[in-house]
């Protein structure tokens, strides 16, 4: 029997931004702090603190320290590092994420997304459609022990405010594959 889970995850972040050089680049540098809350099978509360860096209009360098409090196990302390190789091919985008994970539980992670990206514009706003696989490996335990995979749709509302809707089904190594339902709203406060 498939299990089905909804999670329902809300992010508020304040970023601080450096000025483009042209106005349709992206920021070279943003410091961006958010909290993310998610409420499902197990209730899960992320704190983070992350820095970005645009090296190139292909490559975007993170690092983001982490506190991971899930109910009923011990508050993990992280730090995430992240390389992502970025490529527009038309209208459709790219990124390969490459993202270290080392926690103070005695675990490095390393996990291997890749997603494409469709950006439609409907009335003045921005739709994001998106296909993503990620696979997870874990250093000195489990080796690769679980893959992500799924769609979904973003709406972009201004530069403030977005909602994200996926639909994912998580393959792990020890346990019966399990679908979920991510409802996400992402506010930039500055």
């Amino acid at each position: 029997m498939r299990e089905l889970l909804c999670s329902v995850g809300i992010a508020a972040g304040l970023s601080v931004t450096s000025g483009a050089a042209l106005a349709d680049e992206p920021p070279r540098f943003s410091l961006n702090a958010m909290s993310i809350g998610v409420h499902g099978r197990t209730d899960a509360g992320l704190g983070i603190v992350e820095a970005r860096a645009m090296v190139s209009s292909h490559l975007q360098l993170t690092a983001a320290p982490t506190i991971v409090a899930i109910e009923g196990g011990e508050t993990e302390q992280q730090l995430r590092t992240a390389a992502t190789l970025l490529l527009d091919l038309g209208a459709i985008r790219i990124d390969d994420r490459n993202l270290w994970v080392f926690s103070d539980a005695g675990a490095t992670r390393y996990r291997n997304r890749i997603r494409l990206t469709h950006p439609v514009s409907l009335d003045g706003h921005v739709m994001r459609v998106q296909l993503l696989d990620e696979a997870f490996y874990e250093n000195g335990g489990r080796g690769w022990f679980r893959n992500l995979f799924g769609a979904g749709l973003g709406f972009d509302f201004g530069r403030s405010v977005s909602v994200d809707a996926y639909w994912l089904r998580q393959d792990d190594d020890d346990a019966r594959p399990t679908s979920l339902l991510i409802l996400m709203l992402t506010a930039h406060l500055l």
